[in-house]
């Protein structure tokens, strides 16, 4: 979980980019966020519980370069 506010997951997230991107694809982050919690609570996935919840983009992009491998 990403959070811009903190400066650590600023500074891991560059470090990220720039040692594995020419390696791998790196994924946009998904930010901290307690609709996790939340849907986990109702015993849902995300996708259910928020349909349009903004870290389904992030999550989505993940599931299709899985499905490309």
């Amino acid at each position: 979980m990403y959070d811009q506010r903190n400066s650590h997951d600023e500074r891991t997230l560059a470090a990220i980019q720039e040692q594995l991107s020419a390696v791998a694809t790196v994924y946009s982050p998904i930010a901290r966020s307690t609709i996790f919690a939340d849907a986990s609570e109702e015993h849902l996935p995300l996708a259910l519980y928020d349909k349009k919840h903004p870290a389904l983009k992030a999550m989505n992009q993940i599931i299709h370069g899985l499905e490309l491998l």
